[in-house]
């Protein structure tokens, strides 16, 4: 069993892990839609422009990263697959930790979207921002 699962950590942190797929969200989706995805929010205000901000965490995936990948190869090669095996049955091993993205989102009031800004962008007073261009993890076929 323990040399069946040898490779399996240094393959998953050469080439990654997809994260939740965010790019169907876009000025114009509903709040419900955007929730779907990204789930419930972390913080919500309301300033004296009327317009609703709402921040989220989600999923962003695990970026590929050879050294850590090639530090599990030597692992598995010194402890004779037994890192491999502890990793296994770790219920969530912290070395695949994905990373958590932070977005904020601003709503007119028909919770329709209006504007899309990374967690740390300066908000504009009209919530606008236009279309988002979200990084996309590779697809499954380029792993």
């Amino acid at each position: 069993m323990v040399a069946f699962s040898t490779g399996c950590l240094a393959v998953k942190l050469a080439t990654g892990e997809k994260g939740a797929d965010v790019t169907a969200i876009q000025p114009g989706v509903t709040r419900a839609n955007a929730e779907a995805i990204f789930g419930h929010p972390v913080r919500e205000w309301t300033p004296s422009s009327g317009i609703r901000y709402i921040t989220y965490n989600y999923d962003a995936g695990l970026p590929p990263n050879m050294t850590e990948a090639a530090a599990a190869g030597i692992l598995d090669l010194m402890t004779a697959g037994i890192f491999e095996f502890v990793v296994a049955i770790n219920a969530k091993p912290w070395i695949l930790d994905h990373h958590t993205g932070g977005v904020v989102i601003s709503y007119d009031n028909r919770d329709a979207v209006l504007g899309i800004f990374d967690e740390f962008d300066e908000l504009p007073p009209d919530g606008r921002s236009g279309h988002r261009r979200w990084k996309r993890a590779p697809p499954e076929s380029e792993k």
